[in-house]
Order: structure tokens, then C-alpha cells, then sequence
């Protein structure tokens, strides 16, 4: 009788140990879903907060393009003084028009592990090229 209730209690201790067991597992196994469905949700979110960062520099780039254009338009209404004074300005704004487009191109193709710095450089670029043209515009109303 004793070895029934020793054997009752062994099995009973068993099942329960097993079920806790199992239970773990599934705790274990939804926990870790839970995790991999947060890193995939941030880093969709990472991805389109990318692509919208992107979409906005070439609506930033388009701009200062059509600024360049009509910079230059109202260039060609100055006297030869100015033309030539700024002639050379308009000039090294467009080199760093085609540089930011080439910055442009590596922001697009920047892999995660360099995004960050092709960004930083591109948005420095950029602030640089709108200060020199904001200069230029400056020095054409003061003339």
C-alpha cells in the first residue's frame, strides 16, 4: 500500500513537473515571438522613417535646383560687375549641386550599417549648399 501511494505521489509529481514543463516552453516559445514580431516592427518603422527621410532630401535637392535656376536667371539681369562677381560662386554652388546629387545616390543605396554617416554628410552638404546660395542672393539685393 505504502509503494501504491509512493508510486501515486511519483506519478502525479511527474505529470506535474511535465506540465509546468510544457507550459514553460510555450511561455518561452510566444515570448519569443513577441520579441522577433517587435524587432520586425522596428525595423519597419526604421525603414520607412528612411525612405521618408530620403524623399525628403530630394524634395530638398529638387528645390535648390529650381533656386539655382532662377538665381542665375536673375544674374543675367545684373550688370556685367555683378555677373562677373558672382559668375564664380554660382559656379562652385553648382559643384556642390552635382555632389550632393552623387550623396544623394549613396543615401538611397546606404546599407544600415553606414546610413547614419552617408545621412550626416549628405544633411551637412546640403546646409552648406543653401548657405552659400542664401549668400549669394544676400549679395545680389545689397548690390
Amino acid at each position: 500500500m505504502k509503494t501504491r501511494h509512493i508510486l501515486s505521489i511519483l506519478v502525479i509529481s511527474g505529470l506535474t513537473f511535465a506540465s509546468c514543463s510544457e507550459k514553460s516552453k510555450t511561455e518561452t516559445r510566444e515570448l519569443g515571438n513577441q520579441v522577433e514580431d517587435t524587432f520586425n516592427s522596428a525595423q519597419d518603422d526604421l525603414q520607412e522613417t528612411r525612405e521618408e527621410f530620403v524623399e525628403e532630401t530630394r524634395d530638398e535637392f529638387s528645390e535648390l535646383n529650381e533656386k539655382i535656376d532662377k538665381l542665375e536667371d536673375k544674374i543675367k539681369d545684373q550688370s556685367t560687375a555683378v555677373k562677373e562677381e558672382t559668375k564664380e560662386q554660382v559656379t562652385a554652388l553648382k559643384v556642390k549641386r552635382d555632389n550632393l546629387k552623387k550623396d544623394l545616390n549613396e543615401l538611397t543605396e546606404a546599407g544600415k550599417d553606414n546610413w547614419e554617416q552617408v545621412k550626416m554628410a549628405f544633411t551637412k552638404n546640403m546646409n552648406a549648399a543653401k548657405k552659400e546660395y542664401n549668400e549669394i542672393l544676400e549679395e545680389l539685393k545689397t548690390d
